[in-house]
């Protein structure tokens, strides 16, 4: 899991 906060979320598309 990267620490990039809302970047993460939209690549990992873990919009949780």
């Amino acid at each position: 899991m990267e620490t990039r906060g809302e970047h993460a979320n939209i690549i990992h598309g873990t919009l949780d």
